[in-house]
């Protein structure tokens, strides 16, 4: 059986160090997640979110990247005006 636009592990393993070769056939989280509207936290509130507090927010019930200090650290999920996490990179 063969699937569209696949490598074998061999292939992988012998490009590993080859970006143009790994970019066509990997994508980023960034990339991934960036139909999602973002919301930044502050350290604090990261330190919160983190650890499982679900944050006040006016947002609408949707699913956010979230980052802190222009970095993606993972997904959180609006509902009933509370953002709690969901996936941490």
């Amino acid at each position: 059986m063969k699937f569209g636009n696949t490598i074998s592990i061999n292939n992988l393993q012998e490009n590993k160090d080859n970006i143009e070769y790994i970019s066509n056939y990997f994508i980023s989280l960034e990339k991934y997640f960036e139909k999602f509207d973002e919301i930044n936290l502050d350290d604090k509130k990261l330190e919160m979110f983190l650890n499982g507090v679900k944050l006040n927010t006016n947002l609408k019930n949707g699913i956010y990247r979230i980052n802190c200090k222009n970095r993606l650290v993972g997904i959180g999920i609006v509902e009933c005006n509370r953002l709690k996490r969901d996936i941490i990179l």
